[in-house]
């Protein structure tokens, strides 16, 4: 890519400066225009354009600008030489993005402040022709690449929280867990959530506590609807509720 872009830059602009023997990107709609000495310019053709070739004046089987990689073995897939040019083809424009702008200054009486924008009068010294208007002229070139001062870095991954689990099996009494301060223990029983808290930090003198309790009662199975056998007519025995 280093390599791809600093020829880029040199066939662009050959002499490092803008100059008369530029070789700007035109569109793909670019003829192909006589050579140098019949016309004002130097002659136009595929080498003008994003197709260009990687070497100054190359002919039309040489390998392009945009062909990676540079120079690889002739078996290369085309898929695999203009992976690059495909990629950026849709993202790439030759349009310029330079602006030409004219700007005129004048001072006037404000009438009304209070509206937005504000009404506004007479031109300061219209009336004894003293008025004074400012105006200049100004180039905005915006398409001028450059090279990115630093690469950018992956930002650490924050570490994740330690997720530990206890059983406690049902018993009547007291069960001691080890909890560091800091964390937030979450209480389950029977797979349903049943509170969660967090632990001081750091933690009290006298230490912290956080009790919880359960009811649980083994219910009978309901009763099943009675079934009695039945037969409709022309039909095999079915069960009827």
């Amino acid at each position: 890519m280093q390599e791809i872009f600093q020829q880029l830059g040199t066939l662009r602009t050959p002499s490092g400066i803008p100059g008369p023997n530029d070789s700007p990107f035109l569109g793909l709609a670019t003829g192909l225009y006589p050579t140098a000495g019949e016309i004002q310019f130097p002659g136009f053709g595929i080498n003008n354009t994003l197709l260009r070739s990687a070497i100054a004046d190359g002919a039309g089987n040489t390998p392009r600008l945009f062909e990676a990689p540079v120079g690889g073995p002739p078996g290369t897939p085309p898929y695999v030489r203009y992976q690059l040019l495909s990629k950026i083809f849709n993202n790439v424009t030759t349009r310029s993005n330079v602006f030409a702008i004219w700007t005129t200054v004048g001072f006037f009486e404000v009438l009304d402040d209070s509206t937005n924008p504000p009404k506004l009068g007479a031109e300061i010294g219209s009336t004894d022709n003293t008025n004074i208007r400012h105006r200049f002229f100004m180039i905005v070139d915006r398409s001028n690449y450059v090279v990115p001062a630093s690469q950018a870095t992956l930002a650490n991954q924050p570490a994740l929280p330690n997720i530990l689990t206890y059983g406690i099996p049902v018993t009547v009494g007291t069960t001691l867990i080890p909890i560091s301060a800091g964390t937030t223990p979450t209480v389950a029983f029977n797979g349903q959530l049943s509170g969660t808290t967090s632990v001081p930090s750091p933690t009290p003198a006298r230490g912290w506590s956080w009790n919880r309790s359960w009811s649980w009662s083994r219910q009978p199975p309901p009763d099943r609807p009675p079934y009695s056998w039945g037969r409709l007519p022309g039909r095999t025995p079915q069960i009827v509720p």
